[in-house]
């Protein structure tokens, strides 16, 4: 399978999970951590991996502008029909392109960066990925990072005992897509991250996804009012470090130096 081919089936999936209720409840907390951080409109904005377009065209309804960058085809057309429906209003303020690292040409173009569940991808050198997004920001501007938590991952693994010795090993596990990724600790990120020049946060990570990851019922099937009290519940857990073992994700904030 060509890498073009594994990413279309990847994004597939993240594409049927964000119309379930677990999917909503991560775009949903991440947008809201996210949001305090977005202290300005007209900022330039770059979501990389950004599939299907639900944060860009959040983004650019702020006023941001948004370079949207993925590796899957059949996401990149995806992005074009979600702004064709969707985003008429502000389709001149996202620019979408097909492609990886090798387009980020420009250093310290960006005044926000996302990186939001496609670092756990990158089995073959995370840190390449790290410094290239660190240098297309400017100074000031922060990384949004989610990755998979070690706790997490490894809860997962507790009935497959050669899995679980890999992971130990290695913190590579297979996910829920069926797909190889890499899980980490914070402690791990953090350092990973101050080697390329970004801070995080001092109030440490958000967890995300605390008490709906067994949750798959689709969106349009659960009343608004029932959704809207499950989202304020994961809010309100995301900002509590006591939740963040359980957290099926973590979302980490980091400002370049």
């Amino acid at each position: 399978m060509s890498e073009s081919a594994a990413f279309d089936q990847v994004g597939r999936g993240f594409v049927d999970h964000y119309d379930t209720v677990r999917g909503h409840v991560r775009q949903a907390v991440t947008q809201a951590n996210l949001f305090p951080w977005l202290k300005q409109t007209g900022q330039e904005v770059l979501d990389f991996g950004g599939g299907d377009g639900r944060d860009a065209l959040w983004l650019a309804e702020m006023d941001d502008n948004v370079t949207l960058l993925d590796e899957s085809q059949e996401m990149i057309n995806m992005a074009k029909a979600r702004m064709l429906t969707d985003g008429l209003e502000v389709i001149e303020r996202v620019k979408i392109v097909h492609g990886g690292l090798n387009k980020l040409t420009k250093p310290e173009s960006f005044d926000v960066v996302l990186n939001h569940c496609v670092l756990m991808y990158e089995l073959d050198d995370p840190m390449h990925q790290l410094r290239t997004l660190s240098g297309s920001l400017k100074t000031g501007g922060i990384l949004s990072l989610l990755i998979k938590g070690n706790e997490a991952a490894r809860s997962q693994l507790t009935r497959d005992d050669a899995a679980l010795d890999e992971f130990d090993r290695t913190g590579r596990y297979v996910n829920n897509l069926g797909w190889p990724a890499q899980a980490y600790s914070y402690e791990q990120m953090k350092l990973m991250l101050e080697r390329v020049g970004l801070k995080p946060s001092d109030k440490g990570p958000h967890g995300v996804r605390v008490f709906s990851d067994d949750n798959k019922q689709a969106v349009k099937d659960v009343p608004q009012d029932e959704l809207a009290a499950i989202v304020s519940q994961e809010i309100e857990a995301s900002n509590n470090p006591a939740f963040l073992p359980v957290a099926q994700l973590q979302h980490i904030i980091a400002v370049k130096q």
